[in-house]
């Protein structure tokens, strides 16, 4: 059975990158916000299984999602997809309840990881 996927991202190139992580075929529910508000909106939404979050962006940045979100529901896969990959910047997205952080861009085989639930 598919998985709902949201995608939150500023960058309309990210976005498709992200999206095209993710297999056809399978069931699979991409939903995507190009902001850190939208993000938050589609979360109460959608109830995503795995949330693929950029943490720079303009307004409401990556870690205020995070935040939000593992605040209202500790189970959903939340991975960090970022350039930035500093020791701190990691031990922060830890701390917040990141399920993992993916330098990017991703390699399909990372996202598609978490899918499968791995």
């Amino acid at each position: 059975m598919g998985k709902r996927v949201l995608i939150i991202d500023d960058s309309l190139t990210a976005q498709l990158a992200l999206k095209a992580c993710i297999p056809d075929g399978q069931g699979h529910e991409v939903f995507v916000a190009d902001s850190g508000e939208k993000g938050i909106e589609m979360f109460k939404e959608v109830s995503p299984h795995l949330i693929l979050l950029d943490l720079t962006m303009p307004g409401m940045g990556g870690f205020d999602v995070l935040k939000v979100v593992r605040g209202a529901d500790e189970n959903v896969a939340i991975v960090i997809i970022t350039a930035d990959t500093q020791k701190k910047t990691k031990e922060k997205a830890f701390m917040l309840g990141a399920t993992n952080i993916l330098k990017k861009p991703p390699k399909p085989e990372d996202v598609q990881r978490h899918l499968s639930g791995e």
